[in-house]
């Protein structure tokens, strides 16, 4: 796969939005005051209508605790748990949860491995 097509905004804002809501149990509102954008942004961002900026990529990398080569693997493991769920009979709310537990538990299996 190319690096272009792998990091388009849909996969990268589902990852920040998994890692926001079920890795860290925060709102966007707690986010954006964080590192420093509005909550509007945050939800354009989550909702890949928004490409995410290389200053802000990394300040949301250091947010959430990861290297840019974990978030790699974590945008990976989402594609693969999402081509898997697609051949699932689980209805589509249910397979994004199901894909953004995934990211959150391999996010946190990431940072402990270190």
């Amino acid at each position: 796969m190319i690096i272009s097509e792998k990091f388009n905004r849909s996969n990268v804002g589902a990852v920040i939005h998994a890692l926001r809501k079920n890795d860290l149990n925060i709102g966007q509102d707690v986010l954006s005051e964080e590192v420093g954008i509005t909550q509007g942004t945050i939800s354009k961002i989550e909702n890949g209508s928004l490409e995410l900026g290389v200053s802000l990529y990394y300040e949301l990398l250091k947010y959430f605790d990861l290297s840019s080569d974990e978030f790699s693997k974590l945008v990976d493991i989402y594609i693969k748990a999402t081509l898997k769920l697609q051949r699932s009979k689980v209805k589509n709310n249910e397979k994004k949860e199901k894909a953004y537990t995934e990211i959150a538990t391999q996010a946190n299996l990431l940072r402990a491995s270190r």
